[in-house]
């Protein structure tokens, strides 16, 4: 990797939004590794209620959280004009309408190459 591949990843944050500790921690310290700059939020009303967001580079979110699901969260940024990729990681399968919003599904418990390819892939 060189050092311009390395700085075109951190020149905007990936935010994960998981309700579970657990992957949030383990997805950021995987991101990091890859020199991705990340920035976490335990639900999706926490991410909405921070007023100062910078743009990210995608959103990673957990398809079941409490007070609003991650398809929830993914219309409401949708009608409010954000066009962030969004990759649903998620333990729960998804129906077609749900995946239709989102850029990317990957099943919890997930494989790094493959998040990694995701991410790669739609953060271009």
């Amino acid at each position: 990797m060189t050092d311009s591949d390395q700085q075109s990843k951190n020149t905007k944050p990936i935010a994960i939004i998981d309700d579970d500790l657990s992957y949030s921690r383990a997805t950021e310290r995987l991101l990091k590794v890859f020199g991705y700059n990340v920035v976490c939020f335990p639900s999706a009303v926490d991410f909405l209620a921070h007023q100062d967001h910078p743009e990210y580079q995608c959103l990673l979110t957990d398809m079941h959280m409490p007070q609003m699901t991650g398809y929830d969260f993914l219309q409401k940024i949708r009608a409010d004009g954000n066009k962030t990729p969004f990759i649903f990681i998620t333990a729960h399968k998804m129906s077609e309408s749900q995946l239709t919003l989102a850029q990317g599904f990957i099943p919890k418990p997930y494989e790094a190459e493959k998040l990694i390819k995701a991410i790669e892939t739609i953060c271009q």
